[in-house]
């Protein structure tokens, strides 16, 4: 939690107890955060009085569509027992359902880096839906690079969708503008900013090997969001030198945050002591896929989340919730049982995780129904 008074203190302690209720009935400004279940992968839509936003568009398929040097061909692929792309379109039809206000519209589209558990569902949902901007790092390799490139494609050929290239910005505060925050809310205007991305090799900084360069996670759009008080971070899949690099560059300010979405879906090579020393997050949610599902690039074979992760963001987190036991991994395909008290949770663990936001700073776990959203927010009045 962030350095406040005493008595900011307090009340702070009270706000940082995320559980498992309904929103209970209150005033003021909110907004929510959905975190959607779409498997080994990550999709976060972010939802406001006046609009929402998608973070991601991931998901996990079985049988993997395995790549080689082209697209896959979806002719080609056998029927998927389990397809987190359908996951993420039912989700996102539900709650334009429940959110008809919004005219099925979403004001920006994030992909943090071209990797297909990042951007396996981005052309269809760029068919679907009206996307206002569709931001990328820039870069055109890696598993994901056809999902990206084909929508890229879709939004060229739309009058209307723009299409930004992000790179890292270097900058303490971060960087946004029109395109990278879209939202105008009348009720509480939320701020959206990039604090990292692309990192080019003839402008690295000292300290990245080739290995690095050439390794899409290390240049992850690295978002966060400001909501009256609340504040919350969108790792992508940043790794330890993009980290390092990320923790040098921005103020504290900035980095000082109530809710952590976790970097590489609780990989061992993206959550560090100095990170969550600097985040002092109060809650925080894994994406990654069931512990338990068999296939290739599963959650189950590559042992996400990992156990030193879970027991550091255990001892991090300011916020706490009823004792449970989870699944964690302690190598590929080996897992344990962890004891947890942590207001942390992990679509693996827990299907979809909804949290709702007061323009206060404070914010609560909300349960909503399968692959449904929680009640709507208001309409923006304006």
């Amino acid at each position: 939690m962030r350095s406040r008074s005493a008595a900011q203190a307090t009340a702070d302690a009270a706000h940082a107890q995320p559980v498992e209720l309904s929103p209970p009935a209150r005033s003021g400004p909110s907004m929510q955060v959905h975190f959607i279940d779409v498997g080994q992968g990550a999709a976060t839509l972010l939802e406001f009085s006046c609009g929402a936003v998608l973070i991601d568009t991931g998901g996990e398929r079985q049988p993997a569509d395995h790549r080689g040097s082209g697209c896959p061909n979806p002719g080609h692929l056998a029927p998927a027992t389990y397809d987190g792309s359908a996951q993420l379109m039912r989700y996102l039809e539900s709650f334009f359902a429940g959110r008809s206000d919004l005219g099925r519209r979403l004001d920006a589209v994030y992909l943090t880096h071209p990797h297909v558990d990042h951007t396996r569902g981005a052309p269809a949902v760029m068919r679907a839906f009206d996307v206002g901007v569709l931001v990328t790092n820039g870069q055109d390799g890696g598993s994901g690079s056809c999902e990206q490139r084909e929508a890229e494609r879709i939004a060229a050929a739309s009058a209307h969708t723009r299409v930004v290239h992000m790179a890292n910005p270097g900058t303490p505060l971060g960087t946004t503008n029109r395109d990278l925050d879209p939202l105008a809310c009348a009720d509480a205007d939320p701020d959206l900013r990039v604090l990292f991305g692309r990192v080019d090799a003839a402008s690295a900084p000292a300290g990245w090997s080739q290995t690095e360069l050439h390794n899409e996670n290390e240049h992850s759009v690295v978002l966060r969001l400001q909501f009256g008080e609340f504040r919350a971070l969108f790792m992508g899949d940043l790794e330890r030198q993009g980290i390092h690099d990320l923790l040098a560059q921005s103020d504290p300010v900035v980095l000082d945050i109530d809710l952590l979405q976790v970097g590489h879906h609780g990989s061992h090579n993206a959550s560090t002591p100095a990170l969550l020393r600097a985040l002092t997050p109060v809650t925080a949610v894994i994406a990654m896929g069931a512990p338990d599902r068999e296939g290739t690039y599963s959650a189950l074979t590559f042992g996400h989340p990992r156990r030193e992760v879970v027991a550091l963001l255990a001892t991090q987190l300011s916020g706490s919730a009823p004792a449970r036991s989870v699944r964690v991994a302690t190598a590929p395909r080996t897992f344990e049982e962890y004891p947890l008290e942590a207001a942390l949770y992990g679509t693996g663990w827990d299907g979809d995780v909804v949290i709702r936001a007061y323009a206060d700073g404070s914010h609560q776990r909300v349960s909503p129904s399968p692959l449904s959203p929680p009640s709507a927010l208001s309409p923006d009045p304006s």
